[in-house]
């Protein structure tokens, strides 16, 4: 349809002057409105005011309507969010596990993991703001059995789920991915796999605004590979290699540096009978291998987390030796080793499951720590680590049951840690503390912690892995549901 010609524009420019004496009601579509004449355009118009004339000097096209795409979400942080240090302990009747937590750029907080009872298995995720409150829980139906579920917060307020699922895909297990919109509705979900089994996905946002996955694929051999892929925005497939030997490889962490290079972190083996020691792959943006490194020794060593500070790596995890709380930093750019400890309390176990880093090349960390005397009594263990690896603050957090930490994530002015609490049964822990440690008011589930750092022998080498390529197709799949749950949850503290 062609512009109005310049008359029609004075009458209509007319009706709007006038709306400050007559309201606009509803819209042709409105069933209200065709009861309400709203405004007489002939009543508005007066054809024979010879202010209406038609002026000679007007154009006879109009200036050209504004097609531009509106702004996007508003994915700031509110200027009114309001936090407080808390301690929340989420279940009910049955046991519940936390699998990963996600800070979303708005400052919502959102948790994924299982319900467990008798007869079943079951994926589900809430939100938590900063006050502790929870909401919005959600069962995710049509996942695989006992599917663990990660969660990543998207630059658009968004969120990325990610599982597996064998109810559509290629054949097997396949990986499921689905992209959330800031309300929750599912926008997109896909499947990535071959016709054998993919398991374990771990997946980050690259800087471009697609993803970045690690995986296990079936081997072409015996048991399974390591899987690298690197997908676009709309969860296409823009490379992906296979990683593996006649042993098993497992995922365990991805990061990106600033530069683009892709990090990932791995459980590799290392001899027969097969003992496992931490992998570290450093990929270039299109996938081929800048350099390759494994570190352990003789024991079933592990790495769990990871995160690129400026020019170094910072990996954590359990040094098995001893079973203690492992950190270990690299130079990003060689894979050389800077330094190597581990984290410990008397004679007791630790580990160290999550780091994120500080900005300076020091990181927080969290983990367990045994520090029963007579018994075993796990309390969840926060710290920030200084960049030569002293420790910079700790503290203990937990009660008379078993707390342990899994995630870690940066909230505003706060650091929050999740995990479990297990008693009778097991219930989600999370706490909300200062950047600093600190918990304002009183709280008798937070303690001085008296974890003490060792340095650790350097046991770094290189690996000689040959990536291969992999065939695995993306799936558009409508197999997985949300529906509403309630989730109970009761502040300990304040």
């Amino acid at each position: 349809m062609g512009l109005p010609s310049p008359r029609v524009a004075l009458v209509l420019a007319a009706i709007l002057a006038s709306c400050g004496k007559r309201e606009i009601r509803g819209s042709p579509g409105d069933a209200d409105a065709q009861d309400d004449p709203g405004i007489d355009v002939a009543e508005a118009v007066d054809p024979g005011d010879p202010e209406m004339a038609l002026d000679p000097d007007l154009p006879d096209t109009l200036a050209e309507p504004d097609t531009s795409e509106p702004d996007a979400t508003d994915c700031s942080l509110a200027p009114d969010l309001e936090t407080s240090h808390w301690i929340l302990r989420v279940g009910g009747s049955g046991d519940e596990i936390p699998y990963d937590l996600a800070v979303k750029p708005d400052g919502s907080i959102a948790v994924v993991g299982h319900q467990y009872s008798l007869s079943e298995s079951r994926p589900f995720m809430f939100t938590v703001d900063g006050l502790g409150n929870v909401a919005d829980g959600k069962l995710i139906g049509g996942l695989a059995a006992n599917s663990p579920v990660k969660v990543i917060a998207l630059d658009d307020c968004g969120l990325l789920l990610a599982g597996t699922t064998t109810g559509s895909g290629a054949g097997g297990k396949d990986i499921w991915l689905a992209k959330l919109d800031e309300r929750g509705a599912i926008v997109w979900q896909k499947t990535i796999g071959e016709a054998g089994d993919e398991d374990l996905p771990v997946v980050i946002q690259t800087a471009g605004g697609g993803y970045f996955m690690t995986a296990t694929i079936q081997s072409l051999s015996f048991g399974q590979d390591l899987w690298l892929v690197k997908l676009d925005p709309d969860a296409s497939i823009a490379w992906q290699e296979r990683l593996g030997n006649i042993y098993e490889e497992y995922p365990a962490a991805a990061a990106e540096g600033p530069d683009g290079t892709l990090y990932a972190l791995s459980r590799l083996p290392s001899e027969w009978p097969v003992q496992y020691d931490a992998g570290i792959l450093s990929l270039d943006p299109g996938g081929g291998i800048r350099w390759q490194k494994a570190i352990g020794d003789a024991t079933d060593d592990g790495l769990s987390a990871m995160v690129v500070d400026g020019t170094e790596i910072i990996c954590s995890g359990q040094y098995s030796r001893d079973l203690n709380a492992w950190i270990v930093k690299l130079d990003a750019s060689s894979g050389d080793l800077v330094w190597n400890k581990a984290y410990v309390v008397g004679d007791g176990r630790g580990s160290a499951s999550d780091v994120i880093g500080r900005g300076d090349g020091g990181c927080y960390v969290c983990g367990s720590h045994d520090i029963g005397t007579t018994s075993i009594n796990y309390q969840q263990w926060l710290a920030s680590i200084d960049p030569d690896g002293t420790i910079a603050w700790q503290v203990f957090i937990g009660r008379d049951q078993e707390q342990t930490a899994y995630h870690l994530g940066l909230h505003v002015d706060g650091l929050l840690v999740v995990g479990k609490e297990v008693s009778s049964s097991s219930d989600i822990w999370m706490a909300r503390l200062g950047l600093d440690g600190t918990f304002s008011g009183e709280c008798p589930l937070v303690s001085p912690a008296t974890v003490a750092a060792i340095d650790l022998p350097a046991t770094l080498r290189d690996t000689g892995y040959v990536l291969q390529p992999t065939a695995a197709i993306v799936q558009e799949t409508d197999a997985i549901v949300l529906t509403d749950v309630d989730v109970p949850g009761e502040l300990l503290c304040p």
